[in-house]
């Protein structure tokens, strides 16, 4: 996907941060090579589980997936498949996944 700031803007819709800047969680338009997804970086590190649910929100998606530092998340045939630690949110439900 890419790492920290470059996974985020894999996706059609992009979340930054409002860690990232003073004017809270902001919606960009992102690379477009994953629909109705949106993806945060150092989740567990910097607490996003808050910020990932309002985003989804925010931007009008469905899916989520919040990736905690030395992990790694990656799509084939629109399938993911990750090492580490990956959180899935999806229908205000937010799953741990480690492999």
């Amino acid at each position: 996907m890419g790492f920290s700031a470059g996974s985020l803007i894999m996706p059609e819709t992009m979340l930054i941060s409002y860690k990232d800047n003073p004017f809270g969680i902001r919606v960009k338009k992102g690379l477009g090579l994953l629909k109705d997804t949106v993806i945060s970086a150092h989740y567990s590190k910097w607490r996003e589980h808050r910020m990932l649910r309002s985003g989804l929100k925010k931007a009008g998606v469905s899916v989520g997936y919040g990736i905690d530092d030395d992990s790694y998340l990656v799509f084939e045939d629109n399938q993911p498949r990750y090492f580490g630690t990956i959180y899935i949110e999806h229908n205000h439900e937010i799953k741990k996944m480690e492999a």
